[in-house]
């Protein structure tokens, strides 16, 4: 069967070499919401070779030139940068940091007001309800 067999939609689907949060609802406001031009995403970038001097100008303007933001969030370590994205579209953030020649993983951990939750491994799945 097909998840519309259940009246699940994807609500913000990942670029092939991405991973990270995708979410499933039967909630369809919900999905019109993450759908959004303007939804902030917040990923996390793993460097293969270390945080790139001047990253975040990079990052800043390579968006800019897509019409898009990249917002500079929390670093951790040498080699991971957090970023919050908004208007850059499906497969746009590792574009970006593929014309900047830089080797990287992407997750995504945030699409509007869903977060993934902690503890939870590559292809695993939670079943989360909305509150009453």
């Amino acid at each position: 069967p097909t998840l519309s067999t259940y009246g699940l939609r994807v609500a913000g689907r990942l670029a092939v070499g991405d991973s990270g949060l995708v979410v499933y609802t039967t909630d369809t406001a919900l999905a019109r919401r993450l759908a959004a031009d303007d939804v902030e995403e917040s990923w996390r970038i793993s460097f293969a070779e270390g945080i790139p001097a001047q990253a975040q100008e990079a990052l800043q303007a390579a968006a800019a030139d897509t019409d898009g933001t990249v917002m500079m969030g929390e670093r951790h370590g040498d080699s991971m940068l957090q970023v919050t994205t908004t208007r850059l579209g499906k497969g746009a953030l590792a574009e970006l940091c593929a014309g900047l020649s830089w080797q990287v993983s992407l997750l995504r951990w945030r699409r509007g007001e869903v977060t993934l939750p902690d503890g939870l491994d590559d292809g695993q799945w939670q079943l989360r309800t909305s509150p009453a």
